[in-house]
This record gives C-alpha cells, sequence and structure tokens, in this order.
C-alpha cells in the first residue's frame, strides 16, 4: 500500500515508484494507493475545497517539482503507465480514494474507472 506517497513526487518519479512497487509484487498480490482525491473540474463542495487547499499547500512546498494532489483519474493513468491493471477504485466520503492495480499481462485494454480503455 502507498499511502500519501504519490503527492510529494512528479508524474515521472510517481511511475518510477509505481515500477518499483510492481516488480515487488508476488503472484497475484495487489498494490494499493490511498491518497487524497483532487476534485474534478468543476466539482464544488467542502471535500472539493480541502482536496484544492492540499492541492496549493503541495505546491507551496514542493514548487515545480511536481508535487500535487491528482484526480482519480490521473492516478489510475500513471498506474497503468507503470505497467498495472486497475481492479477497482473507490471514493470514499472524506475525500481521499482507494486505487488498486496488479500487474498486467501483455496486451489488452485496460479500463480505467471512466469507462475507458487506456
Amino acid at each position: 500500500m502507498l499511502c500519501h506517497v504519490l503527492h510529494d513526487w512528479s508524474d515521472d518519479q510517481a511511475v518510477a515508484i509505481l515500477r518499483a512497487g510492481r516488480r515487488a509484487l508476488a503472484g497475484g498480490a495487489e498494490l494499493a494507493v490511498l491518497d487524497l482525491a483532487a476534485p474534478a473540474p468543476g466539482e464544488t463542495g467542502p471535500v472539493a475545497r480541502a482536496a484544492a487547499s492540499m492541492d496549493l499547500y503541495m505546491m507551496s512546498l514542493f514548487g515545480g517539482s511536481g508535487g500535487r494532489e491528482r484526480t482519480v483519474e490521473h492516478v489510475e493513468r500513471l498506474l497503468v503507465t507503470a505497467g498495472l491493471h486497475i481492479t477497482s477504485t473507490a471514493r470514499l466520503p472524506s475525500g481521499m480514494a482507494v486505487v488498486r492495480a496488479i500487474a498486467s499481462e501483455a496486451g489488452g485494454d485496460v479500463v480505467t474507472s471512466s469507462g475507458a480503455p487506456s
């Protein structure tokens, strides 16, 4: 499980971390990413405002190095880029999200939470 890890890193660094996690998975094991889910464009409400505030905080800490909150779809794209297949995605009432994935086999589309093959 990676909990509050990826938001500290740029996309390239996050993919490198996820690839290392993929290599470490034993047969059939799952990797879970637990992090605050950035709001989708136009999303409002207290959870969206809290996530937006945390995103600003991450930018103030890490500046141009890439630390930021990501949408669930962005995390899914990073996982797919790292060679993982999304098995489930859950948004929690707190604004957190859990994206679970397994090492993907060669071939076939990976379907993300938006339902679109990637």
